[in-house]
């Protein structure tokens, strides 16, 4: 009895550290969604370059969030600096 109660003790230590490992960077997915609305301005609107800028913007305070914080998200944040710069010279095409 004694050997289950440590065993769940530890487990539940382990996920409590687990848990807060776990947390995204909403800047970052902000800046991916505002990434792909700019993309969407290039093709529907003929003006991408705005909502690109804005999302080069957050991507860097997204950027720094992940840093500062150890948060996970890094991805995302690619992505959205990837689709705004897209989204950035395909209106100027």
């Amino acid at each position: 009895m004694k050997v289950y109660v440590r065993v769940m003790m530890l487990r539940t230590e382990r996920y409590k550290n687990q848990t807060e490992a776990l947390e995204y960077c909403h800047e970052a997915i902000f800046s991916l969604v505002i990434g792909i609305l700019s993309i969407l301005g290039v093709i529907f609107w003929d003006n991408g370059a705005t909502l690109g800028g804005f999302g080069l913007g957050i991507a860097y305070i997204a950027h720094r969030e992940i840093k500062k914080r150890k948060l996970k998200g890094r991805k995302f944040v690619v992505l959205g600096i990837v689709c705004s710069l897209i989204g950035i010279v395909g209106s100027f095409l």
